[in-house]
């Protein structure tokens, strides 16, 4: 469908950029490892819903290549240039 963003394991392209969300569904932790970006953009860390952030764009932790998630819990992350 021409104009439908492109989605791919959990990563939305859109015209707002690329977002990943992350959630764990089970009862325990889980290690999430964060799709590759291309080379002039950088995971940072959105929204954590386990622990109530919501980071303004200019203080979005950056995120290397994985994320420990909390048990039962969801996380959002945004490509954005370092």
């Amino acid at each position: 469908h021409e104009g439908a963003p492109d989605r791919q394991a959990g990563c939305v392209q859109s015209l707002c950029g690329i977002v990943y969300l992350a959630i764990n569904v089970f009862w325990e932790d889980q290690s999430f490892a964060l799709p590759p970006l291309p080379l002039n953009l950088h995971w940072h860390l959105a929204v954590n819903a386990d622990t109530a952030d919501c980071y303004p764009e200019d203080q979005m932790p950056l995120i290397k290549d994985s994320f420990l998630l909390r048990a039962r819990s969801v996380a959002v992350f945004v490509a954005l240039p370092c």
